[in-house]
């Protein structure tokens, strides 16, 4: 919960719609003592002019704007600050652009219309502390934050050293490992799908969003280079010799462009300079 004896957490909340951000600001600042500043903007050009100024506790974001529409909302808005935990705030029939963002990054989703007080508050808060916890373990995020003196920041005190950051992804993330080797090898496969039917597939958002992931969860080289040779192996034991090739060939393609998303992730967080 958010501690009452602070300042009252700042909510960012971008949606287009009158009607849903008088309902959403109306629940948080009526709702739980009042602890919530609800700041509001009606289109992403606006809310990233916002997130410039800072002191921004939490993102309600809607994905569907009149400047932007679908995941590609989220991974603009995580790009430019992901510092801030952001919840998406959907319509039903977005459901799976909603869950595809969680797994990019974002901490929960909501669904229009079931929208009652404790659901909201309760995501606003949980995203606020589980955020914190993810970045008091990723040294990336941290540093800068501590080398600039922001002692109000989770984990800016800079971490001492703690051999599970050092471990590989695969030993300190068991539960994870399978999931993401499995979401790596399905975007290969949908690779080698477009290669043999020229049917366009958005591989490079999913592949940009599991970069997030990764990031957030500090991965190194080797751990993408696992995550690779792992989902390559499970793909071999039902492949024929033609598709197998197909999938090294497009798996090196993919990697690659892993490899630069993650390095602007990483890049992006470190240039990210509190304000």
């Amino acid at each position: 919960m958010v501690d009452t004896d602070e300042n009252q957490a700042t909510v960012l909340l971008i949606e287009d719609s009158p009607v849903d951000a008088t309902m959403i600001r109306g629940q948080l600042t009526r709702g739980d003592g009042n602890l919530y500043e609800v700041l509001v903007e009606s289109t992403l050009a606006g809310g990233l002019e916002r997130l410039e100024v800072g002191d921004v506790d939490v993102i309600l974001l809607d994905l569907t704007l009149p400047d932007t529409q679908g995941l590609e909302t989220f991974l603009k808005t995580y790009r430019i600050a992901p510092q801030v935990p952001i919840v998406i705030i959907t319509s039903l029939d977005d459901r799976d652009v909603a869950y595809n963002a969680v797994r990019s990054g974002a901490q929960d989703y909501l669904i229009k219309g079931k929208l009652d007080t404790e659901a909201l508050i309760h995501a606003v808060n949980f995203a606020i502390e589980r955020h914190a916890r993810q970045q008091r373990l990723n040294p990336a995020m941290t540093g800068l934050w501590a080398a600039a003196g922001r002692a109000d920041i989770p984990g800016g005190d800079l971490l001492k050293t703690d051999d599970r950051l050092f471990s590989p992804l695969r030993e300190r993330e068991a539960d994870t490992f399978d999931p993401l080797c499995e979401r790596y090898g399905n975007l290969i496969r949908l690779a080698h799908k477009q290669r043999q039917s020229k049917h366009v597939e958005p591989i490079s958002d999913e592949l940009h969003g599991l970069a997030m992931y990764l990031c957030m969860v500090s991965a190194g080289p080797g751990d993408v280079e696992e995550i690779h040779r792992s989902s390559l192996e499970r793909l071999s034991a039902d492949s024929s010799t033609e598709e197998l090739q197909s999938f090294v060939e497009e798996g090196q393609l993919l990697l690659i462009e892993l490899f630069r998303y993650l390095i602007d992730a990483y890049r992006d967080s470190l240039l990210q300079k509190p304000t």
